[in-house]
């Protein structure tokens, strides 16, 4: 049965908004917790800074879900490589 939207359960955060958890040249900024949704899904923004490498990492609890809001970022998911675009 799903949830019923109601005022307690909805979210509005500003694009300026969201907890800073770590800033510089790979930023990491929490727009919404898991915590906030029974541990459904979490929304955070990683501002990347050009031609800084993210580290190769796993998710083991979690899937990543990218949207590229402004330039462009390479990706490698298992042997796949690829250039993600803005949108």
């Amino acid at each position: 049965m799903a949830t019923p939207v109601t005022a307690e359960n909805r979210f509005l955060v500003e694009p300026t908004g969201g907890e800073v958890v770590m800033q510089g040249p790979l930023g990491v900024i929490t727009k919404i917790p898991g915590s906030a949704t029974n541990g459904v899904i979490s929304i955070v923004e990683h501002p990347v800074a050009p031609r800084i490498l993210v580290p190769p990492h796993v998710h083991q609890d979690n899937d990543e879900w990218s949207y590229i809001l402004e330039g462009r970022i390479g990706a490698r998911i298992g042997d796949d490589e690829f250039i993600a675009e803005a949108g």
